[in-house]
């Protein structure tokens, strides 16, 4: 299987590519992308997995995330959800739980032993905030996967999550589009050379964030990717830092 440690910090979301994602992916992984992430609840596992086996790169070089729907967490359904995912996918880098749903700690115990299967790389949570991370502290994952831009940095949780050695994977880096116009960011990135999409990626880059942005056009998937090698020079960084405005794409997470 694939490990993210050796991949880019920058992978592809593929929420709602719905008949876009296979060719999507097919681009993607041309590109140089290593790092896609799915999901049951997207309906594209196998898309995604056809992608990969017809791209010709070795599946150990790729890292596959996936996540475990949170109707099949609140029915304590998720060993056969992850199951589901297994056979349209054949094997597993990261599995997450998609959100915490009413018991978080009895989800996170059965990830704990899907974890030991064979076909799993390792499990995390996505959407978990400070009270749901807190139950888990006997056995805390290593990646929780939230809604992070400089417009909503979470700064409480993520100071949470870091020191103990949680990993934060970005999910709606870019905001969904919904501030690529704001002045004070256009004139930023145009003092970096970039566009305001790489910046909020570079951001995300500097924080030590994993990052996955969605786009299904192979200009903006390329000018994605390269924002892994922009340099930003602190004063910029410090001034993304004050962006913060509480505003999330899904709400009902934060």
């Amino acid at each position: 299987m694939g490990s993210i440690d050796s991949a880019s910090p920058i992978g592809l979301g593929t929420y709602r590519l719905y008949e876009k994602t296979y060719l999507t992916c097919r681009m993607a992984l041309e590109i140089g992308y290593r790092h896609i992430d799915t999901a049951a609840l997207y309906k594209n596992e196998g898309e995604v997995a056809r992608a990969i086996a017809e791209s010709g790169i070795p599946r150990e070089e790729i890292f596959i995330t996936s996540k475990i729907p949170l109707k099949a967490i609140l029915y304590r359904r998720i060993r056969d959800a992850a199951r589901q995912s297994l056979e349209l996918l054949g094997t597993i880098d990261l599995l997450l739980l998609h959100a915490p749903g009413t018991d978080p700690l009895s989800a996170w115990e059965v990830m704990l032993e899907i974890r030991e299967w064979e076909e799993i790389g390792d499990v995390g949570v996505s959407n978990f905030n400070i009270q749901h991370l807190q139950l888990l502290k006997n056995s805390p994952p290593k990646w929780n996967q939230i809604e992070i831009s400089p417009f909503l940095q979470r700064r409480e949780l993520v100071n949470y999550c870091q020191p103990q050695g949680i990993k934060i994977v970005a999910h709606s880096p870019l905001v969904k589009g919904q501030k690529l116009d704001t002045p004070k960011l256009i004139r930023i990135a145009n003092s970096c050379g970039c566009t305001p999409a790489q910046l909020l990626l570079a951001w995300s880059v500097n924080k030590g964030f994993v990052t996955i942005p969605r786009s299904s056009r192979r200009e903006h998937l390329q000018a994605n990717l390269e924002a892994k090698e922009i340099i930003l020079p602190t004063e910029v960084i410090q001034e993304l830092n004050g962006f913060e405005e509480s505003y999330a794409t899904h709400p009902q997470h934060c």
